[in-house]
């Protein structure tokens, strides 16, 4: 189902205006889908953590000791730059 807006003038920029309805159901779209794709970054990002856990508890027997913790560094850094652009995300730093 294609839904289009319905011209009926134009604003000062020669661009036609939208009537009232569907400028609403348009930003009640936009909302749903600034949700939905907030909600797709936080699995990401949750799913990347277990991901780099997993990596982390087979590093653990296929590394020596002093080495593996330079690996669980970087592993940790992943981990925190993924939620640190979650937390960014609600912020009014994003776009």
């Amino acid at each position: 189902m294609r839904m289009t807006a319905i011209a009926t003038d134009t604003d000062q920029a020669g661009r036609p205006a939208v009537e009232p309805a569907d400028a609403a159901l348009a930003q009640r779209l936009k909302a749903t889908f600034r949700a939905e794709e907030h909600e797709a970054y936080r699995l990401a990002v949750w799913a990347r953590t277990l991901a780099l856990a997993a990596i982390a508890v087979l590093l653990c027997f296929i590394s020596p000791f002093p080495s593996v913790l330079y690996f669980h560094g970087l592993l940790l850094a992943f981990v925190l730059l993924g939620f640190l652009g979650l937390w960014l995300r609600g912020s009014r730093w994003h776009r």
